[in-house]
């Protein structure tokens, strides 16, 4: 595991065959990436993703699904 003010990655090993790493990466405080890769169940895997804080979160903005 390694970190700083503004980035985290964690290696794992799962006992029944897979292992991987996901790191963090706050670009911006409304700006994450996210970055993991490993193997599950014998088969390689990738994944990358973009979370971004886009308004907040009140329920009144929320539709009432009615």
């Amino acid at each position: 595991m390694a970190q700083d003010a503004r980035r985290a990655t964690v290696h794992y090993t799962c006992p029944q065959g897979g292992y991987g790493q996901t790191s963090l990466r706050v670009e911006t405080p409304r700006l994450v990436q996210i970055d993991t890769q490993g193997i599950a169940e014998n088969v390689p895997f990738a994944f990358r993703a973009e979370a971004r804080l886009v308004g907040s979160c009140n329920s009144a903005q929320r539709p009432s699904g009615r």
